[in-house]
Protein backbone atom coordinates (compact mmCIF):
# COMPACT_ATOMS: atom_id res chain seq x y z
CA UNK A 1 0.00 0.00 0.00
CA UNK A 2 2.70 2.65 -1.03
CA UNK A 3 4.35 4.12 -4.09
CA UNK A 4 6.98 5.51 -5.01
CA UNK A 5 7.39 9.40 -5.86
CA UNK A 6 9.94 11.64 -7.17
CA UNK A 7 9.56 15.09 -6.43
CA UNK A 8 11.21 18.30 -8.13
CA UNK A 9 11.39 20.46 -5.36
CA UNK A 10 12.08 23.90 -5.08
CA UNK A 11 12.76 25.67 -1.81
CA UNK A 12 12.48 28.82 -0.19
CA UNK A 13 13.83 31.54 -1.54
CA UNK A 14 12.45 29.46 -4.57
CA UNK A 15 15.77 31.02 -6.52
CA UNK A 16 18.25 28.24 -8.31
CA UNK A 17 17.66 24.88 -9.36
CA UNK A 18 15.32 22.18 -7.76
CA UNK A 19 16.89 19.65 -6.52
CA UNK A 20 15.27 16.03 -7.07
CA UNK A 21 13.82 14.07 -4.02
CA UNK A 22 12.43 10.64 -3.66
CA UNK A 23 9.56 9.53 -0.86
CA UNK A 24 7.62 6.70 -0.84
CA UNK A 25 3.86 7.47 0.30
CA UNK A 26 1.78 5.18 1.75
CA UNK A 27 -1.31 4.08 3.31
CA UNK A 28 -0.60 1.73 6.32
CA UNK A 29 -3.83 0.66 8.03
CA UNK A 30 -6.14 0.66 5.06
CA UNK A 31 -4.98 -2.74 3.77
CA UNK A 32 -8.39 -4.32 4.92
CA UNK A 33 -10.69 -1.59 3.16
CA UNK A 34 -8.67 -1.55 -0.35
CA UNK A 35 -10.03 -3.87 -1.76
CA UNK A 36 -13.78 -2.16 -1.01
CA UNK A 37 -12.83 1.57 -1.03
CA UNK A 38 -11.27 1.03 -4.98
CA UNK A 39 -14.54 -0.52 -6.20
CA UNK A 40 -16.69 2.37 -4.43
CA UNK A 41 -14.58 4.84 -5.53
CA UNK A 42 -14.80 3.97 -9.26
CA UNK A 43 -18.25 3.76 -9.73
CA UNK A 44 -19.46 6.85 -7.13
CA UNK A 45 -16.38 9.01 -7.68
CA UNK A 46 -15.54 11.02 -11.19
CA UNK A 47 -12.10 10.07 -12.29
CA UNK A 48 -10.91 13.89 -12.47
CA UNK A 49 -11.99 14.07 -8.89
CA UNK A 50 -10.14 11.39 -7.39
CA UNK A 51 -6.57 12.60 -9.21
CA UNK A 52 -7.63 16.32 -8.03
CA UNK A 53 -8.02 14.92 -4.01
CA UNK A 54 -5.07 12.80 -4.01
CA UNK A 55 -2.85 15.51 -5.46
CA UNK A 56 -4.09 17.73 -2.36
CA UNK A 57 -3.24 14.53 -0.36
CA UNK A 58 0.53 14.46 -2.06
CA UNK A 59 0.87 18.16 -1.69
CA UNK A 60 0.13 18.28 1.79
CA UNK A 61 2.50 15.32 2.62
CA UNK A 62 5.04 16.65 0.69
CA UNK A 63 4.84 20.48 2.06
CA UNK A 64 4.71 18.69 5.93
CA UNK A 65 7.68 16.56 4.98
CA UNK A 66 9.96 19.44 2.71
CA UNK A 67 9.06 22.57 3.94
CA UNK A 68 7.51 21.74 7.90
CA UNK A 69 4.37 22.86 6.72
CA UNK A 70 0.80 22.07 7.19
CA UNK A 71 -2.36 23.47 5.43
CA UNK A 72 -4.39 25.82 7.31
CA UNK A 73 -7.69 26.14 5.62
CA UNK A 74 -9.04 26.11 2.08
CA UNK A 75 -8.93 29.72 0.61
CA UNK A 76 -12.19 31.04 -1.47
CA UNK A 77 -12.31 30.78 -5.12
CA UNK A 78 -10.74 33.77 -6.65
CA UNK A 79 -7.61 34.11 -4.17
CA UNK A 80 -5.07 33.39 -6.03
CA UNK A 81 -4.07 29.83 -3.68
CA UNK A 82 -6.19 26.67 -2.41
CA UNK A 83 -4.99 26.55 0.64
CA UNK A 84 -3.52 28.62 3.07
CA UNK A 85 -0.15 27.07 4.58
CA UNK A 86 1.82 27.68 7.77
CA UNK A 87 5.23 26.89 6.98
CA UNK A 88 8.24 26.29 9.58
CA UNK A 89 10.56 29.53 9.70
CA UNK A 90 7.81 31.80 8.21
CA UNK A 91 6.13 34.63 10.60
CA UNK A 92 3.00 34.42 7.65
CA UNK A 93 0.84 31.98 6.36
CA UNK A 94 1.49 31.55 2.37
CA UNK A 95 -0.91 30.35 -0.27
CA UNK A 96 -0.52 26.95 -1.82
CA UNK A 97 -2.03 26.25 -5.38
CA UNK A 98 -2.19 22.27 -6.47
CA UNK A 99 -3.19 20.41 -9.68
CA UNK A 100 -3.12 16.51 -10.20
CA UNK A 101 -2.68 14.97 -13.49
CA UNK A 102 -3.74 11.20 -14.46
CA UNK A 103 -1.80 11.00 -17.25
CA UNK A 104 1.40 12.56 -19.19
CA UNK A 105 3.00 10.53 -21.16
CA UNK A 106 6.37 12.97 -21.67
CA UNK A 107 6.05 15.67 -19.18
CA UNK A 108 5.06 18.31 -20.67
CA UNK A 109 1.64 18.50 -19.56
CA UNK A 110 2.82 18.42 -15.97
CA UNK A 111 5.68 21.14 -16.48
CA UNK A 112 3.18 23.73 -18.46
CA UNK A 113 0.57 23.19 -15.51
CA UNK A 114 3.21 24.16 -12.65
CA UNK A 115 3.88 27.45 -15.03
CA UNK A 116 0.57 27.92 -14.56
CA UNK A 117 -0.68 27.22 -10.93
CA UNK A 118 2.90 29.73 -10.71
CA UNK A 119 0.91 32.14 -11.94
CA UNK A 120 -2.05 31.54 -10.20
CA UNK A 121 -0.32 31.44 -6.34
CA UNK A 122 1.93 35.05 -6.86
CA UNK A 123 -2.26 36.96 -8.48
CA UNK A 124 -2.95 37.69 -4.58
CA UNK A 125 0.16 36.79 -3.03
CA UNK A 126 3.88 37.86 -2.78
CA UNK A 127 4.91 33.88 -2.25
CA UNK A 128 3.58 30.95 -2.17
CA UNK A 129 4.32 27.29 -3.24
CA UNK A 130 2.60 25.75 -6.63
CA UNK A 131 2.49 22.06 -6.77
CA UNK A 132 1.46 19.53 -9.47
CA UNK A 133 1.03 15.46 -9.32
CA UNK A 134 0.89 12.87 -12.19
CA UNK A 135 0.28 9.91 -11.37
CA UNK A 136 1.51 8.18 -14.58
CA UNK A 137 4.34 9.20 -15.86
CA UNK A 138 6.65 7.62 -18.28
CA UNK A 139 8.93 6.09 -16.17
CA UNK A 140 6.90 3.26 -14.96
CA UNK A 141 4.60 3.51 -11.81
CA UNK A 142 6.21 6.07 -9.89
CA UNK A 143 4.34 9.11 -9.06
CA UNK A 144 5.96 12.37 -10.30
CA UNK A 145 5.35 15.63 -8.10
CA UNK A 146 6.78 19.13 -8.71
CA UNK A 147 6.56 21.00 -5.18
CA UNK A 148 8.08 24.68 -5.83
CA UNK A 149 8.05 27.63 -3.19
CA UNK A 150 7.52 30.74 -6.17
CA UNK A 151 7.80 34.52 -5.19
CA UNK A 152 7.29 37.81 -6.75
CA UNK A 153 10.71 40.07 -7.48
CA UNK A 154 11.41 42.39 -4.93
CA UNK A 155 10.47 46.06 -6.23
CA UNK A 156 13.24 47.78 -7.22
CA UNK A 157 12.78 51.30 -4.76
CA UNK A 158 12.73 54.38 -6.70
CA UNK A 159 15.56 56.58 -4.89
CA UNK A 160 15.07 59.90 -3.18
CA UNK A 161 15.77 62.38 -5.40
CA UNK A 162 18.22 64.77 -4.12
CA UNK A 163 16.78 68.23 -3.85
CA UNK A 164 18.77 71.07 -4.70
CA UNK A 165 20.19 73.04 -1.87
CA UNK A 166 18.08 76.38 -1.54
CA UNK A 167 20.95 79.71 -1.96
Amino acid sequence: MSRAVAIDWLARPGAGVATQENRQIGWNGLANYAGDLAVQWNVTVAPQDITEQAAIAVMGLLIHDLAQGEILQVLSIGSGGDYLVQVGGLKRPIQAESSGIRTDSNGSQSRARLSQKKTQVLMHSRAGFAAVTTFSHPQGDIVQSYLHYVCKKPRKRKGKRKRKAKP
